[in-house]
């Protein structure tokens, strides 16, 4: 699918048939010439700024005119959304005026002449601003090239992805060390000047390594002194304080001038890139977010959940109806990062408050501070207010602890735990149901805390859990579904024991021929790139993609893989990262998942993209993929199709594959891609593809 670029809110606005965003799921776009009138398809080209994927109002193009003049032209609201400039167009006149504090252009449509600050200029290559209409919708484009060098940007082509590079100009590396400022662990890098850069975080949990944050500093030159450096020309520094181990940069790219920085961390931690433009200094904070905070419905008990980007450090207070949650070294990123108020007024929460804490007298000046209010509901003790942290996220139980005294942990990815922790000794019986999959534990109500809830877990070893109080017989019945293949063994003595623990293995997965294979499953588009969008039932093609993504990954990690996923959440990751995470990660094989949308709304069906390569099996790979879809999905088949410019299959490095698994723009099938069934049936179909075409290039059982 063509990479859909940096997405504005207003093309998720349905202008006739189509929307902006559908457009760029296409290799073509037809506009109309606001002059001539003639009409014509014009190729999507890429546009990279700074590392980072953006687009205009308008796809850009590559304009050839009747001469064979070519020329990347950009939608005027580029500048504005991208490189800060002022803009403004006069339809009726033709006239352009686009400016920052240092330089005006004047432009007129169909003119070859430019105008800056005050100079007359002739526009190269003979192709003049155009006036181009999308769908009705007018918008003047230019020549990208033109204006970017007179910026003083440096303007690249990269031919294998049709995609225009503006960056800054070339700056050297000449340090790095660690620092403390502002209440946050940095690495900072000095340069020569303003450099832009990119960055990716490689999560060890999921595939059993260790984490790392790794950065790449565009068009630079790296020239730290010759002493800092080892006999391979890497620089490496031992930090080991705040959770950081060692830090390592080296030129990672001679050709294209990239270096490159990875951070060796002990813990996943939160970070952010900025530029220090006092001291010319990229730094690279350690800091947690606190991502969201709001009320949920949490197994039959009213919570407030505030999610985290790390294990966060936190101090509690609790006040006569409130509860103050300080998360120590955190930054907001809710309410504008400052300060937000949530009514809720449901299950014994009267609001939610959220704000910054700077140079406070609490904590001191240097200190960073996201502080979490609940105030509750008259009804409410705070005796029964209960708080825990799980992995980065921490809850706020306003009717106690429905899980107090028990815990479930996946270990591993075969094998995870329960224990259920007695207030006095006792005794507990087990049975186990066969046909069911199921154990049944009964002990006393008198021996534990607990409340009764169901807990849909989902990972490969436990469907759910389930707590009942049988009132009768004065005891609670607690259930454990398990998956199939997957084996219990008790660590305690049902007869007298302070707590029950069971041990959980799945011996498919531990037995698994495919525990070694790892896996880069990648939901396309997300944040603010919603990809296509649904004509009849309205869906973004981002919440699919990630929906069906996360359950291909579920159904690839049962089967025994390692499974990276790109992103987990609604988040953008850049078009050019996610072949980067795949590679540095040394996977063995990159699935991308998408859905289809086209101008045509009977078009429907699957088909699986790749990129023609000598050097790897990818169009082998996207055959029987697409066989897998066709059988499971009984979908019309679309076949597989050759997209070598694609940039997410030309520079991964193992075979690789884009999975389209229907169309938005299709009025039944818009909304049954949208099914559970449908979403569980490509997930199983895509794990089914990849068994098989792993058993068929290693000739495996």
């Amino acid at each position: 699918m063509k990479r859909l670029l940096l997405v504005m809110m207003c093309l998720f606005m349905v202008f006739n048939s189509f929307t902006f965003a559908n457009y760029y799921e296409q290799e073509d776009i037809p506009l109309k010439d606001g002059i001539s009138g003639e009409e014509g398809r014009y190729k999507i080209i890429g546009i990279l700024s700074g590392g980072q994927d953006v687009f205009s109002e308008i796809p850009p193009i590559l304009y050839v005119d009747k001469d064979g003049n070519s020329k990347s032209m950009v939608s005027v609201d580029f500048f504005k959304n991208y490189l800060g400039m002022d803009t403004y167009w006069d339809e009726a006149t033709g006239k352009i005026v686009i400016k920052n504090e240092t330089l005006t252009f004047e432009f007129n449509v169909e003119s070859q002449i430019a105008t800056v600050n005050g100079k007359n200029i002739v526009i190269p290559d003979n192709v003049p601003p155009k006036n181009m209409y999308l769908d009705g919708k007018s918008s003047p484009m230019l020549p990208i090239a033109f204006v970017a060098r007179q910026l003083g940007y440096e303007v690249g082509w990269i031919q294998d992805t049709l995609t225009v590079t503006i960056e800054r100009p070339l700056q050297s590396i000449k340090n790095i060390y660690f620092d403390k400022r502002d209440g946050k662990p940095q690495i900072r890098i000095k340069t020569t000047g303003r450099v832009d850069a990119t960055s990716f975080a490689i999560k060890g949990q999921d595939i059993g390594s260790g984490n790392k944050i790794v950065v790449d500093i565009l068009n630079s030159k790296f020239d730290l002194a010759s002493d800092s450096l080892n006999y391979s020309g890497v620089f490496e520094m031992d930090v080991y304080r705040n959770s950081i181990s060692v830090l390592r940069a080296s030129q990672f790219d001679p050709v294209t001038l990239k270096s490159r920085v990875v951070v060796e961390l002990q813990r996943q931690k939160g970070y952010e890139l900025e530029f220090d433009e006092e001291t010319n200094e990229l730094v690279i904070s350690f800091v947690n977010k606190v991502k969201k905070v709001e009320a949920e419905d949490i197994l039959n008990s009213k919570a407030v959940v505030i999610k985290t980007k790390e294990q966060p450090a936190y101090n509690v207070t609790f006040l006569s109806g409130k509860v103050i949650v300080d998360v120590i070294n955190s930054q907001l990123s809710t309410g504008e990062g400052v300060y937000s108020k949530e009514d809720v007024s449901d299950g014994g929460i009267e609001s939610i408050t959220t704000s910054a804490l700077t140079g406070s007298e609490e904590y001191g000046p240097s200190e960073l501070v996201s502080r979490v209010v609940v105030d509750l509901e008259n009804d409410v003790d705070l005796e029964d207010v209960y708080i825990e942290d799980i992995d980065n996220d921490i809850y706020v139980y306003v009717a106690g602890n429905p899980l107090d005294g028990f815990e479930y942990v996946r270990k591993a990815g075969d094998s995870s735990s329960l224990d259920i922790d007695f207030v006095k000794s006792g005794s507990y019986s087990l049975d186990y149901d066969k046909n069911l999959n199921r154990i049944l534990l009964r002990f006393d109500q008198s021996n534990t805390n607990l409340d009764e809830f169901n807990m849909n877990i989902e990972d490969p070893l436990v469907k759910e859990i389930f707590v009942e109080k049988k009132d009768i017989t004065d005891q609670y019945i607690v259930g454990i579904d398990l998956f199939e293949n997957v084996k219990y063994y008790e660590m305690t003595n049902e007869s007298n024991t302070d707590n029950i623990s069971l041990t959980f293995i799945n011996e498919e997965i531990m037995n698994s021929k495919f525990k070694d294979y790892l896996i880069v499953v990648d939901p396309g588009h997300g944040g603010h790139d919603s990809g296509a969008v649904g004509k009849f039932s309205a869906l973004k093609e981002k919440d699919l993609v990630l929906e069906t993504s996360l359950r291909f990954k579920k159904e690839l990690e049962r089967s025994g893989f390692k499974v990276y996923i790109t992103r987990d959440e609604d988040v953008f990751i850049g078009l050019y990262d996610r072949p980067k995470i795949a590679n540095e990660l040394n996977a063995d094989l990159f699935v991308s998942i998408h859905f289809n949308a086209a101008e045509n709304p009977k078009a429907k069906g699957v088909e699986v993209l790749y990129a023609p390569d000598a050097k790897r099996n990818n169009k082998a790979f996207a055959r029987v993929m697409q066989d897998a879809l066709l059988k499971n999905l009984k979908a019309v088949d679309r076949g597989i199709v050759a997209r070598p410019n694609l940039v997410v299959l030309k520079y991964t490095k193992m075979d690789a594959v884009l999975a389209e698994l229907g169309f938005l723009s299709h009025q039944e099938e818009g909304y049954l891609v949208g099914t559970n069934q449908y979403l569980n049936t490509c997930a199983k179909a895509l794990k089914e593809g990849v068994i098989n075409y792993i058993k068929q290039i290693n000739r495996i059982n």
